[in-house]
C-alpha cells in the first residue's frame, strides 16, 4: 500500500469503526492494529497515526492510544501462542481473538435479525432460570448452616 494512503486508510477505517459504536475504544484500536503496524513500519510516527485516528472521530489521548496498542499487541501474541500450542479456546483468548477481526468482516447494520438469533429464545429462558437459581443459592448464609452442623455434631458426640 502507498505510504501516504496508509494514514488515509487508518482515518477511514476509524470513521467506520466509530460509526459502529463498538463497546470501547480499545476494540477500535485492536481492529486497526494491522494498519497501525503497517503505517509505523512505513516510517510514520505514532503521534501522526494518533492524529489520524482522532481525525477519524475517536476521542482518545496519546497515552491511552499507546496503552490500547500495547494491549492489542499482547493479545495478538497470546492468540498466536495459543494457536501454536493447538489451544485456540483457552481462557479469554478466544473472546479477544474475535475482537481482532478486521472491519471488513463486520456485517452491515441493516436492522434485520438473523435467523440464528431468533432460534435461541428457549435457551434464553433456560439461562434466565439458571441465573435465578444461582442467585437464590448465593443468598444462603453458609456460615449459619456450618454453625448449625457444628452444633449438631457437638450434641451427638
Amino acid at each position: 500500500m502507498d505510504p501516504a494512503a496508509i494514514l488515509d486508510a487508518i482515518e477511514e477505517q476509524t470513521r467506520t469503526l466509530v460509526g459502529l459504536h463498538l463497546r470501547s475504544n480499545a476494540v477500535v484500536v485492536a481492529r486497526l492494529y494491522d494498519l497501525i503496524t503497517e503505517a509505523n513500519q512505513a516510517g510514520f510516527t505514532h503521534k501522526s497515526i494518533h492524529a489520524r485516528i482522532v481525525a477519524g472521530g475517536m476521542d482518545i489521548t496519546q497515552g491511552i492510544y499507546a496503552t490500547y496498542l500495547h494491549r492489542a499487541k499482547a493479545t495478538r501474541a497470546r492468540v498466536a501462542k495459543g494457536e501454536r500450542n493447538g489451544n485456540t479456546t483457552a481462557g479469554t483468548t478466544a473472546v479477544h481473538a474475535q475482537n481482532l477481526k478486521v472491519a471488513d468482516d463486520i456485517p452491515a447494520m441493516t436492522g434485520e435479525t438473523p435467523e440464528s438469533e431468533t432460534a435461541g429464545s428457549e435457551s434464553a429462558t433456560f439461562v434466565m432460570d439458571s441465573l435465578s437459581a444461582a442467585k437464590n443459592t448465593a443468598k444462603k448464609d453458609y456460615g449459619a448452616i456450618g454453625r448449625s452442623l457444628a452444633r449438631n455434631q457437638r450434641k451427638t458426640s
